[in-house]
């Protein structure tokens, strides 16, 4: 079996595109278009005042008035209709890739699996789809297209200072202009440690809120709360430390932006206009339009310092985002060309050892040569298993033979070192096939009708009585006053463990696939519950393929094989 490796590219400023779609680069598009508007209606309000301002100093002159007016009004009229679409665009788009940028995380995140997914990368998720989803469209969406603007609608402002005012001034301000953008892109370089460095900080502490929050009963029992209250203040300071360092850099550059750059163009204009006054060579007029245009020049120039911030943490947030993404993907590649790399003939070598019933078909389950290290500790070692459509198999073992190891790599919470697994004779993840009846199983906050459609959205009410008639919890749920509306609390708060664990085995019926993992399924349940989950099993048929893992004896005798782990082996019993 041959694989394609595909190696995604390493995370970079090209592929911050792959987090925006087409709708979000088009109203980027918009978005500029009226900044471009704006600068120009400003223009167009300084060089009628200016006009306008010559007229009355001049009363000797001939020119109209009236034009001038209509110009400065149709000015301020594009202006603020500029603005005000150009804010309405630019939240709009910004809410709208803000939720896309949310589903391709948690889409990264399903497709990853639990295997994949540990308990710093929940949080990592956590504050990448909230904070970081926010600051990374918030600058790219908010913050780059006025900044391409900002770069952009200087030109137009020098080209009216050459045409309506001086030509001289018009080179000194296109001299400034280099200036300012070099300051920038300079503090961009001597600053982007703090932007990486405080999301990194974000998502350590959402990680370690995250784990507090899911162990929270077990500190208490344990007396460890405030231990671990001790280590969130900690990481909290971190946090705290490398926002500070973020905004200082952000404070230094609206400071080296507003006091040099800012004064330095202001009183340039204002000097060479007043000499050029003095020679004859400009009016009181052209005074008030030049220094009005320097102040639009700066206008961009102070919008980019002024959100300097947003830039950098837009930034450090898209890096993160693309990173989290990278890795997983990079980790599917090489788990891709691992598999590939299987010798074709090596299940002709392990089929021997391989247990099977007699004349068996395609398999629907099929582990070959599978192997788990933790460290240089080999835990699990050239496990074969072929499961027959519709066979019944138990899988036993003692305590630190690698039962629990093996269960963890059929259930998708463990990637084996080696080997491969196979799904009706495809190479796939099993968890992605199956579904899982657990001894701690889930229940989410909801009514029975919600955690029952989480395997089957679109079911009937109908439907759902069909998957808990095959449970064996129908008539327990009908004494109930609002049967399938009935309220469950938070992992099945209301019910007793029986009616948990057939609640689960209903929902993984409901789900639709034929391949269940049964994991301890009675331990926890006392006899006339798992007499009940005993008969529900047995009354599937063989439509379904069943993986059992269990101590207890009732539940291996649906078995048509019980399979042992030994020392990281698996053997017939």
């Amino acid at each position: 079996m041959s694989t394609s490796r595909v190696v995604p590219k390493k995370p970079g400023k090209p592929q911050f595109a792959a987090l925006q779609t087409a709708a979000g680069r088009r109203a980027n598009r918009v978005v500029l278009g009226l900044f471009w508007l704006m600068t120009l209606g400003l223009i167009t309000v300084f060089v009628a005042a200016g006009e306008i301002l010559d007229i009355y100093l001049h009363p000797e002159w001939s020119f109209p008035a009236t034009i001038h007016w209509v110009s400065a009004i149709a000015g301020i009229a594009l202006v603020f209709g500029a603005n005000f679409s150009l804010s309405r665009r630019s939240t709009r788009s910004q809410i709208r890739e803000e939720n896309h940028v949310r589903k391709t995380l948690l889409a990264q995140s399903f497709r990853a699996g639990p295997a994949r997914m540990n308990q710093e990368s929940a949080g990592k998720v956590v504050a990448l789809a909230t904070e970081s989803a926010e600051k990374f469209t918030r600058y790219r969406q908010g913050f780059l297209p006025q900044v391409q603007g900002s770069f952009s609608a200087p030109v137009l402002i020098v080209a009216a200072m050459g045409i309506f005012v001086h030509p001289f001034l018009a080179l000194l301000l296109a001299l400034c202009l280099p200036l300012a953008v070099g300051t920038v892109w300079l503090f961009k370089k001597l600053f982007r440690r703090s932007s990486a460095k405080s999301a990194r900080a974000r998502a350590a502490l959402a990680a370690n809120y995250l784990e507090v929050l899911q162990g929270l009963t077990t500190l208490q029992l344990l007396g460890a709360a405030d231990r671990m209250g001790d280590k969130l203040e900690t990481v909290g300071e971190e946090n705290r430390r490398a926002t500070m360092s973020l905004l200082r850099s952000n404070q230094v550059i609206i400071f080296v932006l507003d006091t040099v750059f800012s004064l330095f163009v202001i009183t340039s204009v204002a000097a060479l206009s007043m000499f050029l006054v003095s020679i004859g060579e400009m009016t009181l007029g052209k005074v008030v339009t030049a220094l009005g245009l320097a102040m639009l020049l700066l206008e961009p120039i102070d919008h980019f310092g002024g959100f300097f911030y947003i830039a950098m943490g837009g930034r450090g947030a898209g890096r993160a985002i693309l990173g989290f993404m990278h890795s997983r993907d990079r980790h599917s590649a090489a788990r891709c060309e691992d598999m590939s790399a299987i010798r074709p003939g090596a299940a002709e070598v392990a089929d021997e050892d391989v247990p099977a019933v007699e004349d068996a078909e395609t398999p629907a389950v099929y582990l070959e040569n599978v192997g788990v290290c933790y460290g240089s500790h080999q835990v699990l070692q050239g496990v074969n298993l072929r499961v027959s459509s519709g066979e019944r198999v138990a899988i036993v073992g003692d305590s630190g033979q690698g039962k629990t190891t093996l269960l963890n790599v059929m259930k998708g919470f463990l990637t084996p070192s080696e080997g491969r697994v196979e799904v009706d004779a495809k190479t796939a993840d099993l968890a992605q096939h199956s579904a899982l009846v657990s001894q701690n199983t889930w229940l989410f906050t909801g009514t029975v009708r919600e955690n029952l459609q989480m395997a089957a959205p679109q079911a009937s009410d109908t439907e759902l009585w069909d998957v808990l008639r095959a449970a064996y919890l129908d008539a327990e749920i009908q004494q109930m006053p609002l049967g399938l509306d009935t309220v469950v609390g938070e992992n099945g708060i209301g019910l007793s463990s029986g009616q948990k664990q057939r609640l689960s085995l209903a929902r993984a019926i409901a789900s639709g696939r034929k391949i269940l993992l049964l994991d301890e399924a009675t331990s926890q349940v006392d006899l006339n519950s798992e007499r009940n989950i005993l008969e529900a099993l047995q009354a599937l048929g063989r439509d379904y393929t069943l993986i059992m893992v269990s101590h207890r004896g009732a539940l291996t005798a649906l078995a048509d094989r019980v399979l042992r782990v030994e020392c990281g082996k698996l053997v017939e019993r």
